[in-house]
């Protein structure tokens, strides 16, 4: 097996192959706290700021989708607006989705709709789900449907605080046994909340 590699190797730098030098290139600057980028399955480029501002990036030009900071709670470092997925028929519906801490807290995912001018309404707002979280720590964030089931995942964080002290899932420490050990608490639940798309889905 090591043979063959080193002969495919060889072949490759016979013919002018070899490593390639990459240099960054700044697409666009100017953006507050961004911790997400998605796009939408066309050419242009959405970038999530933290404090609640989700920003659109098309043809070199910059704008805001959506401001609704007045929603977001991002007094913790680990809170505020963190994650964002388009609905898979976004061109036809106009829906996204996103995933927030609001002003108390908790973990929330709401539905916008863009109309028909492009624009984005805040009153648009449908919540979909409301997690309370017990920290403002370890608050996850993250939002995608996934290829494979249709489904919306969503990444909620084990709920903070210093030394695990409590969770979503209770105390993340191990308990000390002499046969077994306890399996370590999973960081991140998934949480599918595809049988309220589709009650939505079938209303229209």
């Amino acid at each position: 097996m090591n043979r063959f590699i080193f002969i495919i190797f060889a072949l490759l730098n016979s013919i002018g192959l070899s490593a390639q030098t990459l240099v960054p290139e700044l697409f666009a600057s100017g953006f507050n706290e961004p911790v997400a980028i998605e796009h939408a399955g066309d050419d242009r480029i959405f970038v999530v700021e933290q404090p609640g501002i989700i920003k659109v990036i098309d043809n070199g030009s910059t704008s805001t989708l959506l401001n609704m900071t007045q929603l977001v709670g991002s007094s913790g470092n680990e809170q505020g607006l963190l994650g964002l997925a388009f609905h898979p028929d976004f061109a036809v519906n106009g829906y996204f989705f996103v995933n927030y801490t609001n002003n108390s807290g908790a973990t929330t995912i709401s539905r916008f709709t863009v109309a028909s001018n492009g624009t984005v309404s805040i009153n648009s707002e449908l919540i979909i789900l409301v997690i309370a979280q017990p920290f403002s720590n370890h608050n996850g964030g993250d939002i995608a449907f996934s290829p494979v089931d249709g489904y919306l995942y969503i990444g909620t964080g084990d709920g903070g605080s210093g030394g695990e002290k409590k969770s979503l899932f209770g105390s993340g420490k191990k308990k000390k046994t002499k046969k077994k050990k306890e399996k370590k608490k999973e960081d991140v639940v998934v949480v599918a909340v595809n049988s309220e798309l589709e009650r939505q889905r079938k209303a229209g």
